[in-house]
Order: structure tokens, then sequence, then C-alpha cells
């Protein structure tokens, strides 16, 4: 879904929401929202670096699949 997403964009910005974090690391950047706030914001490399909320669902849906 995501590549499909990305391809049909184009040169154009794309708004993604999504409760799967599974593809999300294709995107420039990406904004955890938690109760109507910013909570976090960067990229896939960093938000799993810093270790905060993006992190912690990565590893808990990795760790359904």
């Amino acid at each position: 879904m995501h590549q499909r997403l990305r391809a049909e964009a184009g040169a154009r910005g794309v708004l993604v929401v999504a409760h799967e974090l599974t593809g999300l690391e294709a995107y420039d950047e990406i904004v955890v929202l938690a109760g109507g706030r910013v909570v976090e914001r960067g990229t896939h490399p960093e938000l799993l670096r810093r270790g905060g909320w993006y992190r912690r669902t990565a590893e808990a849906q990795a760790a359904y699949r």
C-alpha cells in the first residue's frame, strides 16, 4: 500500500494516517500524535533510536508478525 501511494504521489506532499507502523520507514517524516498533541517527530531511524512510544509500538507490532 505505501509503495503504491508514494509512486502515485509523485512530487506532491502526502499525509498518511496509520496505526500499523510497517512501511513508514519509507517516509521523510513521521509525526506521532497522542491525546491530540505531537509527542514525537522524526524519521523512522531517529524515532527508533529515541526509544519512545514509536519504538515501543514498533517492537510490539513486530512481535505479532
